[in-house]
């Protein structure tokens, strides 16, 4: 499969959030992929709110790539609809699937 930028969405994703979204505040899912398709709009929605579920560290579903360290541990969900960056020291260890 082709990039569609230099970069990966997770990478792409791993580099943006912690610029643009405020550590502590929850955000919807509409939020963060309209404020990521501002800054990368080649992706499509769809894709975005995949990699989201993705990148949260307590997803039982997610990726089968996310391994300890990598980028895909990036937010951490509350509850329905609600995200914000994951805060190692406060919240609970990732979930891997292996």
């Amino acid at each position: 499969m082709a990039k569609i930028y230099d970069e990966t969405g997770e990478d792409l994703m791993a580099e943006w959030a912690p610029k643009k979204l405020k550590r502590g505040q929850y955000y919807t899912i509409s939020e963060i992929v309209d404020m990521y398709m501002s800054a990368f709009p080649k992706f499509k929605p769809g894709s975005v709110k995949k990699r989201v579920y993705n990148m949260c560290v307590n997803s039982p579903g997610r990726d089968s790539r996310a391994k300890p360290g990598s980028v895909h541990d990036l937010f951490f969900k509350q509850c329905r609809n609600q995200y914000r960056l994951w805060e190692p020291e406060h919240d609970p260890a990732p979930i891997y699937n292996t």
